[in-house]
């Protein structure tokens, strides 16, 4: 059978998902290659390479070799088979601030396109263990592609992953799993960073990839709000062990295959583990004899893991891929997609304010006053439209704007005219309203002075001769 090959540039698509990318998303282009058991995925960013290959039941790194003639290599991406037997990832931690349940039924889905980004961290340990700091973005935008292979193969094409920076810690490798989150969260050493770029950015999630796990893969948050949107993992098992779509796939509300979990009792409809009452598990197919289990299910649900979540409406190689109303991954997605991607919100999709009026002036006075913008009070998703206003003052005589003061919030709407305009000079004053979405200028005011004008007395006249 002849192998498919798909090639994406995908900053450049024309579609909702990849149109306007923030500054912080590199251009990366996707070569997805896939056949009967075969699945490839290499990515290119800034020249270097990186990839993961599933080969009938056998996985493969695809590494950007420094040097491939002192290897005896014919080309720099090569592929490494990876022995290694993982560990699995650590239980999820259940989020203080976890979203409601998935309504059950669920509403009628809602497939529009989502995006969601991700913060993604690395230590300096892990940039050296990778052949350098160049490498880290290709790498980084692995994670995320496999994540969106994931979804793709899963019959969720609409949801789509976007891994920002990469962004080095300042964290000190620990090879503990437990630091390294404890780092990231509320309190941490590293939570005024990870706030900072959620500032920077504007990204949903954060992921920190350190150099050793100290015997597990990963651990995160499930069902995550937006202050535990965190998770970190294992660099040899991020991408090699699909590890990093497995932590993020917590933070959706995913959860491992219902015997890790727990679930010891026999369902009387698939005749399978199954944890009474949810879907929001993972699972491995054929039921009796596993060859492949989805990124959620545990090394001790059998089988190669492969990308996938679990959906019971999706074939993989003859089988379905999950049980109805038991091992329903995709279920959880569609619903979660949505709020997780309205988590923040990057430049270019927080609405611009409206501007304000005209600006109030009145010769003699030290202050202007900002007609406020009709969104002045409102907020998008618990965020303010406008966080401050600011005026400008231009000289009527060469059109210039010799000051720009900022006003923050003002009540009132008062702005203090700066010591600099001088006091007799003609000028005008245009606010503009400042938010998280951009700003926009209202109309400049009439002309004024800072000071009263005292005409000059007239000459006297010559005294009259009687």
């Amino acid at each position: 059978m002849k192998r498919l090959i798909v090639t994406l540039a995908l900053a450049l698509l024309a579609s909702p998902v990849y149109a306007d990318p923030p500054p912080w998303a590199h251009d990366v282009k996707k070569t997805v290659t896939k056949d009967f058991d075969f699945e490839e995925v290499v990515v290119e960013v800034d020249g270097v390479k990186a990839g993961y290959r599933y080969d009938h039941g056998r996985r493969y790194d695809l590494l950007w070799e420094r040097d491939p003639k002192a290897l005896g290599l014919r080309h720099r991406l090569h592929a490494h088979e990876v022995t290694k037997v993982f560990p699995a990832e650590r239980d999820p931690i259940v989020a203080p601030d976890a979203l409601p349940a998935v309504a059950d039924p669920l509403a009628v889905a809602d497939l529009t396109p989502v995006v969601i980004d991700v913060n993604y961290f690395y230590t300096a340990q892990v940039a050296a263990a990778q052949g350098g700091e160049a490498n880290m973005a290709a790498f980084a935008a692995l994670t995320c592609e496999l994540s969106n292979q994931t979804y793709a193969n899963s019959g969720l094409g609409h949801i789509t992953w976007r891994c920002l920076g990469p962004f080095k810690a300042a964290y000190a490798d620990t090879t503990n799993l437990d630091d390294a989150l404890a780092w990231m969260s509320a309190g941490g050493g590293g939570a005024a960073d990870i706030a900072a770029k959620y500032v920077l950015t504007g990204a949903d999630i954060s992921h920190l990839v350190i150099n050793s796990g100290g015997g597990s893969c990963g651990l995160g948050y499930i069902n995550s709000g937006t202050g535990t949107a965190l998770s970190t993992s294992d660099r040899t098992c991020v991408n090699s062990n699909l590890s990093g779509p497995h932590e993020m796939g917590h933070n959706m509300g995913f959860h491992h295959d219902p015997a890790t979990v727990g679930c010891t009792t026999i369902s009387p409809t698939s005749g399978v583990p199954y944890c009474n009452g949810s879907y929001n598990y993972g699972h491995s197919w054929p039921i009796g004899a596993p060859k492949w289990r989805s990124i959620m299910a545990y090394p001790g649900a059998g089988g190669t893991r492969i990308t996938q979540i679990s959906n019971p409406n999706v074939i993989n190689n003859g089988f379905p891929t999950g049980i109805p109303n038991e091992r329903d991954n995709a279920r959880v997605a569609v619903a979660r997609a949505p709020i997780v991607s309205q988590f923040r919100f990057s430049p270019g999709t927080f609405p611009v304010p409206r501007p304000p009026g005209q600006t109030g002036v009145l010769t003699g006075r030290t202050y202007v006053t900002i007609a406020l913008s009709p969104d002045d009070l409102a907020t998008f998703n618990g965020t303010l439209v406008i966080t401050n206003y600011t005026v400008a003052f231009r000289r009527v005589s060469d059109g210039v704007v010799t000051d720009t003061v900022n006003c923050g919030k003002p009540q009132n709407g008062n702005c203090t005219i700066p010591l600099t305009v001088p006091g007799t000079v003609l000028y005008t004053a245009t606010a503009a309203a400042i938010g998280p979405g951009g700003s926009s200028a209202g109309p400049p005011s009439g002309p004024f002075t800072k000071q009263l004008v005292t005409p000059a007395p007239a000459a006297p006249g010559k005294p009259t001769v009687h």
